[in-house]
């Protein structure tokens, strides 16, 4: 191993369940030896070569003809340890299996160097190292109790830092963003990415001089926030665009003043002039969050509680719901699944999109705490559609593990303080939780990284302070993988704050 990685600093945590629950210390004996796999089998092709002659053959391209290998890991503990013993026929259910390298404190879970992760493992089978019949004096051989573990991915996790890298990309607040790239590998298809370089963003109206009238502006990145475009989106004058989401190859805005605009990307991209296109079947109030379900099924909310759905990909819109199940002003969506959905607002207003019946939820815990306080964002963790997180203006989190049937407030750092604002799932079955949450002054913010996914409590990390990076507010966060982020927010020494989390 190397010097950032030594056996003798490390500890063993289990996450029964994976992502979403509680992460364990194991007992100081467990080790974890011969982490191994994930391959792929790779094989040739070939052709005859006609220029060559008969029975010449020539290289036609080389393929991947199989699915990624799982990952092995042996897992051993003291069998003396009657516990963990108990526990193993719990290792044949879903669980993830970390290994944390240390900087100090054993006992305190964001407290690492790195940390590395068997993803979706499972116990095949177990040995025991030693002749059980003996070594029962001080003098043994330690007997060990090992499990084969094997896992569906591993997931390396490592220390990040929060950059203020906002420059003078954008002369007025930046109220959301998110990340839409995805692995790129050099040849036909574009350059080296590994996921972590494309992130857009949507701002309040412009109305600097020399635009004329003003309008907001649709920012993108290709390089990792090293630089960013802007284009105007010019069918939405005297107007802020509050929310933004990728269908397709189109960009689609949500417009407090016009409604929803969209443009290909494409067009974007060739400098196309006036890209932009107002979607129609739209009336005020406007629209102020969409969410997309699968493919090009979109859904969109606003005042008034009320909802839209658009089945092909936004250009058009239908009503819905005119505040049939309530009248309180919606400001967030998400979506599980093409047939599950949330849409939650002021005063605790939650509604359930299931199978196209819309359905108003009170929200409540096992005690009969009703969440009343408004509901400022939304988020679904992927492949565990059952659950869904809120977080509040008074600074809390909820959740629901049973499709909003009972929910429970989510404690960490913190909690309680100011609003939060934002919340977000990066990485396999939502790995990670990212909260952007602001001080009771509302005047800065702060973002966390939840290790567990979802339990919060002592797995929330700090990312950075209220004070750094210094920001006059963070509105939006985007994951881009576990440990990658963008972050944009108010006007901050005169320029819309754009943050990066790496």
């Amino acid at each position: 191993m190397s010097d950032q990685w030594e056996s003798n600093f490390t500890v063993v945590e289990m996450q029964e369940g994976g992502p979403g629950n509680v992460i364990k210390l194991m007992p100081t004996s467990t080790t974890v030896t011969g982490p191994t796999g994930g391959g792929q089998s790779v094989t040739s092709r070939w052709t005859r070569d006609y220029k060559r002659g008969a029975g010449a053959s020539k290289s036609a391209g080389v393929v991947v003809d199989s699915d990624p290998e799982r990952y092995t890991a042996d897992l051993s503990v003291r069998i003396s340890i009657t516990k963990f013993i108990d526990d193993m026929n719990r290792r044949k259910c879903m669980h993830n299996l970390r290994i944390r390298q240390l900087c100090a404190d054993v006992v305190d879970f964001t407290n690492y160097n790195a940390i590395m992760v068997l993803h979706e493992t499972y116990g095949t089978g177990q040995t025991v190292t030693e002749n059980a019949a003996n070594g029962t004096t001080a003098a043994s051989v330690d007997e060990m109790n090992q499990v084969a573990e094997s896992a569906s991915d591993l997931v390396n996790v490592k220390q990040v830092s929060h950059l203020d890298v906002s420059a003078d990309v954008s002369d007025v607040a930046i109220n959301e963003v998110i990340a839409v790239g995805y692995p790129v590998c050099e040849g036909p298809c574009g350059n080296t990415n590994d996921g972590n370089q494309d992130y857009w963003a949507v701002t309040d109206v412009d109305t600097t001089p020399g635009y004329g009238v003003g309008a907001p502006v649709f920012l993108y990145t290709q390089d990792g926030e090293e630089t960013w475009n802007a284009s105007y989106i010019n069918s939405a004058l005297l107007g802020s665009a509050l929310d933004v989401i990728k269908v397709g190859g189109k960009v689609l805005v949500a417009l407090d003043a016009n409604a929803v605009a969209y443009a290909s990307f494409a067009d974007i991209l060739a400098g196309v002039a006036n890209p932009w296109v107002a979607a129609t079947g739209l009336a005020t109030p406007f629209p102020v969050a969409l969410a997309q379900a699968e493919g090009g099924h979109v859904f969109a909310c606003g005042d008034d509680g009320r909802i839209w759905e658009s089945t092909n990909s936004g250009l058009s819109w239908t009503l819905i719901s005119d505040g049939a199940q309530t009248t309180e002003n919606l400001v967030d969506c998400a979506f599980a699944s093409d047939v599950l959905g949330w849409f939650v607002g002021e005063n605790g207003t939650i509604v359930e999109y299931h199978n196209g019946a819309l359905t108003l939820v009170v929200a409540r815990t096992a005690a009969g705490v009703a969440l009343t306080d408004n509901i400022l964002t939304v988020a679904v963790p992927e492949d565990r559609e059952k659950e869904v997180y809120l977080g509040t203006a008074a600074g809390t989190i909820w959740r629901s593990r049973d499709t909003g049937g009972v929910f429970e407030i989510m404690p960490f750092p913190q909690s309680g303080v100011g609003q939060v604002n934002k919340l977000a799932f990066s990485g396999p079955r939502g790995f990670h939780l990212w909260v952007v949450q602001r001080n009771a002054a509302g005047t800065k913010s702060r973002v966390l990284r939840d290790l567990s996914g979802g339990a919060l409590a002592d797995f929330a990390e700090v990312i950075g302070s209220w004070d750094d990076p210094a920001n006059s507010v963070i509105n939006s966060i985007a994951p881009s993988d576990v440990n990658t982020a963008a972050t944009v927010g108010e006007l901050d020494g005169g320029y819309g704050f754009i943050g990066r989390i790496s």
